[in-house]
């Protein structure tokens, strides 16, 4: 995955396929509980796909990634404007 977001052509916010690959990159960071490196790719996730609705995904995984590195606070910061962009669909079930 790191191997095909480097070959995205810049300016890489134009492509939605880089949003993906940022995201899925975060996901298996997460799933390994390797959080500081997918905290590393968040920056990347920010700027990506300029045409996405904002719907509060980024936020959420940024609060997963906080929650997971203990920072309590700042994940609550991020899970309460991913809750209110989502309009609390980030949050059901």
């Amino acid at each position: 995955m790191v191997q095909a977001w480097g070959k995205i052509p810049q300016p890489k916010g134009l492509y939605p396929d880089k949003y993906n690959i940022v995201r899925d990159i975060i996901d298996t960071f997460t799933v390994t509980k390797n959080y500081e490196s997918a905290k590393q790719w968040l920056n990347h996730l920010y700027v990506s796909d300029f045409e996405r609705i904002d719907d509060g995904e980024r936020e959420f995984l940024s609060g997963t990634i906080y929650y997971g590195l203990g920072k309590l606070n700042v994940a609550k910061e991020f899970f309460d404007i991913a809750n209110k962009k989502s309009e609390r669909r980030s949050f059901e079930g």
